[in-house]
């Protein structure tokens, strides 16, 4: 037998095929644990989405965005909120659709559809690569605080091009993939079961996501340079993150110890510090580089429907972590930084305060005018 083989020349039914035969069973499991964990996924994103527009209101506050550690974050936390939209936007699409049934949707709804997956596959790898940096300034900051050589790194406006450099680099990379995709009429469909319709319900036209002519020509290359180029950058970072905690907790350790000498309080502080980055850090490791590590080796395996399914029901159970990573920035924030607890003190303080005064000010002319308007006669008692 030469070397030159496929996949469907030898294997006209790829569940022939050993090693994705063993997979069915794993790609079944996973799917039962998929639809069991469905309705806690909702509820935690829908959690983490309101979280997380607090953590968004406390954070872009004028003395916090002078930190380029905390613009960094600005930049991770709309990422987070646009994927717990998108978490709970699914599920309550797959609810309805269970509901009332599944109708075919419009052309105006798949091609947004097509567009919002477009966005969260930028926007996750943006999440990623944010937090990668963040620790990576945070590392070269401390280790040259006596030079004052990387000065820059610390400066908002550098944070904010950041941002910006990466939420382009990232829409290049998904733009090359998704502009081979179009929306396309697949032709009239028959609704036989749905409880608002007549039986076999006719639509005329139905609409689904389709490849374009270059990718049915390059559909090999094209495959694998979308889970590649997914893959990879989750990988790096993933690989390179505990490294730049580990790098950072040595140096900042070393800060410590040495401002111990010199004086007697202990430097709670800088333990804190070290906490949070060393939490940030590995909860960002945990909820991307998994899937990364996952698109990558599916990538070597396209034509394998059940390791596409394992990979695929893995992404959406791997998302609770992710979902549990954006709800743990909140608390790792409130918990390790005295800067973030007292501008949330004062924000949403000043509310209840404000409220509590404007109930205050309605009472009082209640009052006055009870004493105005009140009986006037007095009867003198001899």
């Amino acid at each position: 037998m030469g070397q030159d083989w496929t996949f469907t020349e030898y294997y006209y039914d790829d569940m022939s095929h050993p090693e994705n035969a063993r997979l069915r069973t794993f790609s079944e499991i996973i799917a039962k644990i998929v639809t069991f964990l469905k309705p806690f996924q909702c509820l935690f994103a829908l959690i983490g989405l309101i979280m997380n527009m607090f953590h968004l209101a406390i954070i872009t506050r004028k003395s916090m965005r002078t930190n380029s550690v905390y613009v960094l974050m600005i930049g991770i936390t709309i990422s987070d909120m646009f994927t717990m939209f998108m978490v709970v936007y699914n599920n309550f699409n797959d609810f309805f659709k269970f509901v009332f049934c599944s109708f075919p949707d419009p052309y105006w709804k798949v091609l947004l559809e097509l567009i919002l997956a477009a966005i969260q596959e930028i926007v996750r790898r943006v999440s990623t690569w944010l937090a990668f940096f963040m620790a990576l300034f945070r590392w070269l900051i401390i280790k040259n605080t006596m030079s004052g050589s990387l000065g820059f790194l610390s400066k908002s406006s550098f944070a904010l091009k950041t941002n910006i450099g990466v939420l382009i680099l990232s829409t290049i990379i998904t733009s090359l993939t998704y502009s081979q995709k179009e929306v396309k009429d697949v032709g009239f469909e028959v609704i036989s079961t749905c409880w608002f319709l007549e039986k076999n319900y006719k639509i005329a036209h139905t609409y689904s996501v389709g490849r374009s002519e270059f990718m049915d020509k390059n559909l090999n290359f094209v495959e694998e340079y979308a889970f590649m180029s997914d893959g990879i950058p989750k990988m790096i970072a993933a690989f390179f993150l505990p490294i730049l905690a580990i790098a950072l907790v040595r140096r900042l350790r070393q800060a410590a110890e040495s401002r111990k000498h010199l004086s007697n309080s202990k430097p709670l502080q800088t333990d804190k510090s070290i906490r949070m980055v060393t939490f940030m850090t590995l909860f960002s490791v945990f909820a991307e580089g998994p899937m990364g590590i996952f698109s990558f080796i599916r990538s070597f395996y396209l034509r394998f429907s059940s390791i596409e399914a394992s990979v695929e029901s893995l992404d959406k159970m791997l998302i609770n972590l992710v979902i549990v990573n954006v709800i743990a920035h909140c608390f790792i924030s409130m918990q390790m930084s005295s800067q973030y607890r007292d501008i949330a003190t004062q924000l949403f303080l000043r509310k209840v305060i404000r409220r509590w005064k404007k109930d205050r000010v309605s009472v009082v002319p209640q009052a006055e005018m009870s004493l105005t308007h009140g009986p006037t006669n007095v009867h003198v008692l001899s």
